[in-house]
C-alpha cells in the first residue's frame, strides 16, 4: 500500500490523503484509488502540470518527456480534460481511463465537466481502475531508461526503442529527440555492456570484431566504417540503415564537425539481422548499456547515456536470438 499526505495544498483546494494500491502498480492490471479532499470555495478553469522523473541505477532522477499528451505535460483546462481524454483517446488507451475517471467522479456526485466546481468534500474509497497494456510507443516510460549525463553541448531530451524487449532477428523502431548547441568535431564513443545474471550480478560483455563493449575512435567516420568493413557480415546493413535514417532528418553522418542543430527522429524502422554463431555469447536477457562520447581534441565528455534493454530470442529451427550491442 502507498499512502501519501500531500504537501502544498492551498486553502481553497485541500488534499488530506491519497492512496494507490497495490504498490508497485502492475501494468496491465488493476489499481484501487482512494482520495480525501475538500474544495473550500468554487474552483473555475485551471491548468494542471505534471513533472515525472524516473530514478536511474545511480539514484539520478531522469525527466520523462511529454509524448502524445502523456508524461510531463501541461493540461490547459481541468474543466474539459476528462472529456478530452475520452473523445481524443490519446495513443488508443486514454479514452478508457478517462471513462473510468468520469464514472468514479460521478459515483461521489462530481460532474467532471462542471465549471466552476462548487465547494464540496470529495471522498473516494478503494475505487477500482483498470490500467491497460502500454502501447509500444510509450515503452520509454515502462522499460527503457535513457538520458543521464547529457552535456550543455549535446542534449538528449528523450530516446525510445520499441518494442521492448527487442526481438532478434526482428524490427525495432527508434525515436530520438536531441540537440547540438554548438559544433561537435571528432569524438570517440565508448560502450560498456553488462548482462544481468540470475543472481543480479552484472557480467561485462567483451569487445569482439568491433561489437560489444568497444571504443570507436571517431564518430565522424564510424558509420562509413560500419558499411565498408561490414563487421561479422551483418554490420554493413545496419550502418546503411543508420546512414539513411540520419539523412532523412538532414544529418550527414560523415560531416565533421557537425553543426548546431535539433535532431528529431520519430519511430524510424531498423531491421536487426540474425546474429552469427561467433557472437553467441550475446544471449537473450536483460542488459545495461552505458554510452560515453568524449571530444578527441579536449577529452571533454559530451554524452553519458545509461540504457536498460531487454532482448528476447526469435525461435526458429537451428537459430537463436542475440543482442547486437554496438548501436
Amino acid at each position: 500500500m502507498y499512502m501519501h499526505r500531500l504537501t502544498g495544498s492551498s486553502r481553497d483546494v485541500q488534499f488530506h490523503s491519497v492512496s494507490v494500491t497495490p504498490m508497485p502498480v502492475r501494468i496491465p492490471g488493476d489499481i484501487r484509488l482512494s482520495v480525501d479532499a475538500s474544495l473550500t470555495k468554487a474552483i473555475g478553469s485551471s491548468r494542471m502540470s505534471l513533472s515525472i522523473k524516473r530514478k536511474s541505477y545511480f539514484g539520478v532522477e531522469v525527466p520523462m518527456p511529454c509524448l502524445f499528451n502523456i508524461g510531463s505535460c501541461t493540461y490547459d483546462d481541468l474543466c474539459t480534460m476528462v472529456q478530452k481524454m475520452i473523445t481524443e483517446n490519446w495513443v488508443g488507451i486514454v479514452g478508457g481511463i478517462g471513462t473510468q475517471i468520469q464514472t468514479m467522479l460521478t459515483s461521489v456526485g462530481v460532474n467532471a465537466s462542471q465549471c466552476p466546481q462548487p465547494p464540496r468534500n470529495i471522498r473516494i474509497t478503494d475505487y477500482p481502475i483498470s490500467i491497460p497494456r502500454i502501447p509500444a510507443i510509450l515503452t520509454l516510460f515502462a522499460a527503457f531508461n535513457a538520458r543521464e549525463g547529457s552535456s550543455r553541448d549535446v542534449q538528449f531530451h528523450s530516446v525510445s526503442v520499441t518494442p521492448m524487449p527487442v526481438r532478434i532477428p526482428g524490427d525495432i523502431r527508434l525515436s530520438v529527440d536531441a540537440s547540438l548547441t554548438k559544433a561537435i568535431g571528432s569524438s570517440r564513443m565508448s560502450l560498456s555492456i553488462k548482462k544481468k545474471s540470475y543472481f543480479g550480478v552484472e557480467v561485462p560483455m567483451p569487445c569482439l570484431f568491433n561489437i560489444g563493449s568497444c571504443t570507436y575512435d571517431d564518430l565522424c567516420t564510424m558509420v562509413q566504417k560500419m558499411i565498408t568493413e561490414n563487421w561479422v557480415g551483418i554490420v554493413g546493413g545496419i550502418g546503411t540503415q543508420i546512414q539513411t535514417m540520419l539523412s532523412s532528418v538532414g544529418v550527414n553522418a560523415s560531416q565533421c564537425p557537425q553543426p548546431p542543430r535539433n535532431i528529431r527522429i520519430t519511430d524510424y524502422p531498423i531491421s536487426i539481422p540474425r546474429i552469427p554463431a561467433i557472437l553467441t555469447w550475446f544471449a537473450a536477457g536483460d542488459y545495461r548499456v552505458i554510452v560515453k562520447v568524449n571530444e578527441n581534441a579536449t577529452g571533454r565528455q559530451l554524452v553519458c547515456l545509461n540504457l536498460q534493454l531487454s532482448v528476447t530470442q526469435h525461435r526458429e529451427p537451428s537459430t537463436s536470438g542475440w543482442l547486437f550491442g554496438g548501436r
